[in-house]
């Protein structure tokens, strides 16, 4: 897909900026992609690049903004934020009635108003992690950056860093106690 990526136009580059500028909110926790503002752009813009590959630079971007803003990497890999942006937006628009979107499992749940009113917003967050559904249904565990992986920031293993430490402690004084 870097490939495919790196084949993109400046143009059609500058366009998805443009657009994700109208329609992209950041903060600390994650991030919210509004859809339903302008439907048709998105739909023709994603078709133009090929909808995984704009799922893709889309989750590039949003990386790129959040470093710059917040001066460290998104908790999440831009892998797990492109399957989540996909998830969604295959939703909406597949809802919406647009063609060449997949029908996922969501689609099964609601009816398509329903849809459209839960998908119009992708909302990718930190604090999704807590809802056991959403945690599964986007990968949320395989998607944690390694840096953060083991750390305070891990969702999933919130002691293991301290299990560290105790470790390379008890380590250090049986060592500490050998020697003496």
């Amino acid at each position: 897909m870097q490939a495919r990526r790196d084949n993109i136009s400046e143009t059609e580059r500058l366009e998805l900026y443009a657009l994700m500028s109208d329609s992209v909110s950041v903060d600390e926790k994650g991030f919210a992609i509004v859809l339903d503002e302008q439907p048709e752009r998105w739909d023709g813009l994603l078709k133009r690049l090929g909808l995984r590959v704009g799922y893709r630079l889309m989750a590039d971007r949003l990386a790129e903004d959040y470093e710059k803003r917040f001066g460290r990497p998104y908790l999440f890999t831009e892998k797990c934020m492109a399957y989540e942006i996909e998830y969604h937006a295959d939703a909406y628009f597949w809802a919406a009635g647009y063609k060449g979107y997949r029908r996922n499992v969501t689609s099964l749940l609601f009816d398509r108003n329903e849809l459209i009113s839960h998908c119009r917003v992708i909302d990718i967050s930190t604090d999704d992690v807590v809802i056991r559904r959403q945690r599964l249904m986007f990968r949320y565990r395989k998607g944690v950056r390694p840096e953060y992986r083991n750390t305070p920031l891990d969702p999933f293993d919130r002691y293991a860093w301290l299990k560290r430490v105790l470790r390379t402690l008890a380590a250090r004084i049986r060592k500490d106690r050998s020697d003496a």
